[in-house]
């Protein structure tokens, strides 16, 4: 996912940032537990081209979470504030 926070002020600062995903309603995830990663990448890709065999390489882990995870649940992910370093794509 990309995120552009370039509509914020110059001198905006980020106190948090918390990432919501909702869990596919699947039977694989039916309260089972999940180790769940949320990394960084590059900004060198856009929705419309981006693939599997494309995609950018991990960057900077920002979270790890284990939970059990049933259908429709969802997670959150807090993220380091100072990661988030003003305008830009993220």
């Amino acid at each position: 996912m990309k995120f552009d926070l370039s509509s914020l002020p110059p001198n905006a600062v980020i106190t948090s940032a918390t990432l919501y995903l909702q869990a596919y309603d699947s039977t694989e995830t039916n309260g089972t537990t999940h180790d769940l990663y949320v990394y960084d990448t590059d900004n060198g890709w856009s929705e419309s081209t981006i693939n599997w065999a494309n995609q950018p390489p991990f960057g900077t882990l920002l979270f790890i979470l284990t939970t059990d995870i049933a259908p429709s649940d969802l997670v959150a992910f807090p993220l380091p504030a100072n990661h988030f370093t003003g305008p830009g794509q993220y």
